[in-house]
């Protein structure tokens, strides 16, 4: 008897789900309607928002980015100190850097920049990067490392950040985070690179 019962309220919950399924492009404003149209809109903002190019100036947390350039990196190297990456090779991204007096204080953290493959795969600039090759890059390159620039600062700066990824890595997106507190997680830059 407890088996007919439970099998009663599953054929209950199939016909309820059945009934909201078929139900639901008519509450969202019928097939292909407004409100299916309205949440396109607002992901393609979003979209649009978020990516940048390449000379675009973006905003983030008080902070201009303008994206300049990229480059894969075999090695890194400064004088006779010779990096190699450990996964593949590096990717070398640049960028200046504006802060404003009206942002709140502090370093640019270089966690927040990431690095996404088309397979979802992150990397970002962890502190082995960013104390060995990215030092020397800043060196040889004369550019500022992200953790020297301040959120703060007046004037524009040059700066990079660096990436060790495989081989295989392609079609590649570098993200930028907003700092944790200054600012919707949603507004992070995302800059695709293309070859």
């Amino acid at each position: 008897m407890a088996r007919k019962e439970i099998s009663g309220v599953f054929r209950v919950l199939r016909t309820a789900t059945a009934a909201v399924a078929l139900a639901l492009p008519f509450l969202l404003g019928g097939c292909g309607g407004d409100a299916k149209k309205t949440v396109d809109d607002d992901l393609a903002g979003l979209i649009e928002k978020r990516l940048i190019g390449f000379e675009q100036p973006a905003e983030l947390a008080g902070g201009r980015f303008t994206f300049t350039g990229w480059e894969w990196l075999p090695e890194v190297s400064a004088g006779e100190t010779r990096h190699l990456p450990l996964k593949g090779r590096y990717v070398a991204v640049y960028f200046t850097f504006q802060g404003s007096g009206s942002a709140v204080p502090g370093p640019l953290d270089p966690a927040l920049f990431k690095l996404r493959d088309c397979e979802g795969r992150l990397f970002s600039m962890d502190e082995g990067i960013c104390e060995g090759p990215a030092k020397a890059l800043a060196e040889d390159k004369g550019r500022d490392l992200p953790a020297s620039l301040r959120w703060e600062q007046p004037g524009e700066s040059p700066s990079f950040a660096l990436f060790d990824v495989p081989y295989n890595t392609g079609i590649l997106t570098v993200i930028v985070n907003v700092p944790p507190g200054r600012g919707d997680p949603d507004d992070r830059i995302e800059l695709a690179l293309e070859e």
